[in-house]
């Protein structure tokens, strides 16, 4: 490394090219008009790289679940079924978790400025409740939708796999405690 230049080392692991090449351009734009510019890129830059952890945490989770069902020996109807269920469910829930983010948003922004509403971040508030309100719903319809496809030893086996039951991670630790 020549002195007076700094020398600049990112490691990058399993990013698709288009990622890639923007976090390319960012470096370098950021390189070129000093060190004011450098925070956006890098800010930028981590925006890219958590979106695409969340792409392989779903990869991850849509592989291992794939893995539990190979080990619950399901009919073809079943396997059918699931992925039915699996496929629908996972819409809706994104589709709602957009929503939440989206009022999480508007309610941070609100709390945020200088003069108060107090009545519009309670209503904001409330709104927010009540969509994760429905994700609650969700998930229980999915358990629910779940237990009418397997038969009682799949869904006991399913829930060993997965390392909860029907009230999440509480009664695994009640569970372990047994």
């Amino acid at each position: 490394m020549n002195k007076g230049k700094e020398e600049i080392t990112v490691e990058i692991t399993g990013m698709k090219p288009l990622g890639m090449i923007l976090i390319s351009v960012l470096l370098i734009i950021s390189l070129t008009t000093g060190p004011i510019l450098a925070g956006t890129a890098v800010a930028a830059a981590a925006a890219v790289s958590c979106s695409q952890q969340d792409e392989i945490r779903a990869e991850k989770r849509e592989c291992n679940m794939l893995e539990i069902f190979k080990q619950l020996n399901l009919s073809p109807e079943q396997d059918r079924q699931l992925k039915e269920h699996r496929s629908k469910h996972q819409r809706q829930k994104d589709e709602l978790e957009r929503r939440i983010w989206a009022k999480k948003r508007e309610l941070k922004q609100e709390l945020q400025k200088a003069d108060l509403d107090l009545e519009r971040i309670n209503r904001l508030h409330s709104e927010f409740k009540t969509l994760l309100g429905e994700r609650e719903d969700q998930r229980l319809e999915a358990i629910l939708e779940v237990r009418k496809i397997l038969t009682p030893r799949q869904l006991e086996r399913f829930l060993q796999l997965i390392g909860k039951d029907y009230h999440g991670s509480a009664g695994k630790e009640e569970r372990e405690r047994e």
